[in-house]
């Protein structure tokens, strides 16, 4: 199947977040829009039966599960949570090295001590609702094309369905790293993104790690989320995390995680496992940790059109955003080497969920890279390269001057 290149730009809105700025809306006084805000605050913030301060300075409500934000969306009002997958995709009888025998260490979530039947939920302050109007001022490129927005960059590999095939999910083992941004408007990621799509519809659910002081307020990595039900180009749909109501909750980790600073050295670093998957029962999309099959949350179903079902693309890669005029920022590790792995960001073990719920190598397939600027942005796939990454992909690059077109 001739991979479909087309451009979509999706400009991410915090739904019930943001609403000042919107075309044709009076402007309100100071006082007007701070009540509008106190508003929302106590709209979004669901009563807490316990609360966290984290070492980070996030403030951390124990919500109970059933009155989470995810159901104010008016799509699950009659939603039954589904409290773990029915099962998770099978494994390959496979030889590859244990994380814990290899040269890299596996990340580790740090999980709250919230009251059983409750959920992590990262509380929104004042501050917060301010800096996220800017989230709906981004414009995304999620597909392969020719690129004449210079402020968002991606470097990435890519399967798309056979005709008459899908897939399930998919699943990577990242390098983390932290990577250095130019100004507070800028973001870098680290992604999986599972998609599906045709000339009038666009779903897409991405999970990885990222540096965005507009989403956190920091530069610290986080782990991070982001789905979208869009139909062509409204981009009224879905948000980050849980900015809107959507993903369900239910594992003990915040979507919003701090991943620590890691350094690498040539004796290895830190890796985050990450896997998005259908439920071979109730097609809700959940995300997990493969290696230890901890889940986190999941996606019901009804929530998108035509991914209800299934998926036709599977990426791993990099993205960054930088609107200012200075070229762009930090990729991955801020290196792009040809062939080492210990200095350059990859996404590792890349493999497919099929349709009968079974782990795949993305080798039936033929891969397809993608850089938006290769002057800045490097991107190799490896295909399968010994026991400890399998098959994998190196990505990334400094950013800088260079990156101007």
């Amino acid at each position: 199947m001739v991979m479909l290149r087309r451009k979509i730009w999706l400009s991410i809105v915090v739904v019930s977040i943001i609403s000042a700025g919107v075309e044709g809306r009076t402007l309100l006084s100071k006082e007007e829009e701070d009540e509008e805000i106190e508003q929302q605050l106590k709209a979004l913030n669901k009563p807490a039966l316990k609360t966290i301060k984290t070492e980070h300075g996030d403030i951390i409500d124990c919500v109970d599960i059933y009155k989470q934000p995810a159901f104010d969306h008016p799509l699950l009002k009659n939603h039954t949570i589904q409290m773990e997958p029915s099962s998770f995709p099978e494994e390959l009888k496979r030889q590859g090295t244990p994380l814990s025998s290899s040269n890299f260490m596996k990340m580790k979530l740090r999980g709250t001590s919230c009251p059983r039947g409750t959920v992590p939920i990262p509380r929104i302050q004042k501050e917060d609702l301010i800096r996220l109007k800017s989230l709906s001022q981004r414009k995304e490129a999620y597909f392969n094309s020719n690129n004449d927005d210079s402020s968002t960059q991606i470097a990435d590999c890519n399967i798309q369905a056979h005709p008459n095939k899908s897939f399930s999910g998919g699943s990577a083992l990242f390098s983390v790293y932290n990577p250095i941004l130019t100004s507070k408007d800028d973001y870098s990621a680290t992604t999986l993104w599972v998609q599906n799509f045709n000339d009038e519809q666009y779903n897409s659910i991405e999970v990885g790690w990222t540096v965005d002081p507009v989403l956190y307020g920091d530069s610290i990595t986080r782990l991070y989320t982001r789905w979208t039900a869009d139909s062509g180009r409204r981009a009224r749909t879905g948000c980050y995390n849980i900015l809107c109501p959507g993903f369900v909750q239910v594992g003990p980790y915040p979507v919003s995680q701090v991943l620590l600073p890691i350094i690498h050295d040539p004796h290895g670093g830190s890796v985050l496992d990450v896997v998005v998957f259908k439920d071979i029962k109730t097609k809700n999309w959940w995300f997990a940790r493969p290696e230890s099959k901890t889940a986190i949350g999941y996606w019901p179903a009804s929530l998108f059109n035509i991914m209800k079902d299934e998926a036709h693309r599977i990426a791993w890669g990099g993205q960054t955003y930088s609107p200012k005029d200075d070229g762009g920022v930090e990729m991955g590790s801020g290196l792009f080497l040809s062939k080492q792995e210990l200095k350059t960001c990859f996404a590792a073990k890349l493999q497919f969920v099929d349709e009968t719920n079974h782990y795949m190598n993305p080798s039936p397939y033929k891969v397809e890279t993608y850089t938006s600027n290769p002057n800045c942005y490097g991107v190799e796939y490896r295909g399968y390269t010994g026991p400890a990454l399998e098959f994998d992909v190196l990505f990334g690059g400094p950013g800088g001057l260079k990156c101007r077109k």
